[in-house]
């Protein structure tokens, strides 16, 4: 109990610094005018994975901890499969949308949000990982593995984050947390994959349905960019369940030519929360 309590404590402390420290950097080599711009874009770029990996992961720890060893494997594919399913359209659809989205919710003023929005897109993409692995990890008593993930990608901040921001300004700050997050998903991938939780073999697998569907979601919203000029809310609405609507139908299609698993991920992981939640 001591040494998981001591992992705990340990990757709490880390975390601090790994989400404060782009601010800080920002504000400190920039200024409040460049942290004025960069603070609301990473707040949107973050909040579909943030948001979704919070609710998933606090339905999820207990339900790693209750699993037998044998079924960790399977129960993980499952829940990382609907993640990734959720995670890669939103933000390649941020990515898509991210001049207007900033200019109907944020005004033209905020524009130079826009590119650190698209940047920090991929950043959510890639913290999917740790908001997947950090309750399985926990649940399965390894915090070990999470604080290492923080560690690398503290350390990596710290080098990236000044020497980027001095040559590339604030823009510099979000490839700095794109290639540190990277990093520190690296881990969780090896860490899976010692495991014998996750192979890269299956990870691809897991990825390259709601990928190629996105990309063909991505392309669509870009056509559509060319017909609809997005002017309001309302405009910027249709255009996003239009990529919405062409994600799905395109997952659809890619998920039954390999026999249909995500969908069925998507039933096994809803009726396992549902129970959780009598259970308790």
């Amino acid at each position: 109990l001591f040494r998981y309590g001591k992992w705990v404590s340990l990757s709490a402390s880390v975390s601090y610094f790994v989400n404060q420290g782009d601010n800080f950097s920002v504000g400190k080599i920039v200024g409040p005018v460049g942290l004025g711009y960069y603070q609301p874009a990473f707040s949107l770029a973050l909040l579909p994975v943030a948001e979704f990996g919070r609710v998933l992961g606090n339905a999820l720890f207990p339900t790693f901890a209750k699993l037998e060893a044998s079924q960790r494997g399977g129960a993980f594919i499952r829940i990382a499969q609907l993640l990734f399913a959720f995670t890669i359209p939103a933000s390649l659809g941020l990515y898509a949308l991210a001049p207007e989205i900033v200019q109907v919710v944020f005004g033209s003023r905020w524009m130079p949000m826009a590119p650190l929005v698209s940047v920090l897109a991929f950043y959510a993409l890639v913290r999917s990982f740790e908001a997947v692995g950090s309750p399985f990890f926990m649940g399965i008593g390894k915090p070990k593995i999470i604080t290492i993930a923080l560690f690398i990608q503290c350390i990596s901040m710290a080098v990236l984050l000044p020497t980027l921001i001095h040559i590339f300004s604030t823009i510099g700050a979000a490839w700095a947390m794109l290639a540190s997050g990277i990093l520190s998903a690296m881990v969780y991938v090896v860490a899976m994959a010692s495991e014998k939780i996750l192979a890269f073999r299956q990870l691809v697998g897991l990825i390259l349905a709601p990928l190629c569907a996105a990309v063909i979601m991505v392309l669509a919203i870009k056509n559509l960019k060319d017909i609809i000029f997005i002017g309001n809310f309302f405009e910027l609405l249709i255009v996003i369940v239009a990529g919405a609507l062409a994600y799905l139908i395109c997952l659809w299609g890619f998920d039954r030519l390999h026999g249909g698993s995500v969908f069925a991920h998507f039933q096994w992981v809803r009726e396992r929360m549902l129970k959780d939640v009598v259970q308790s």
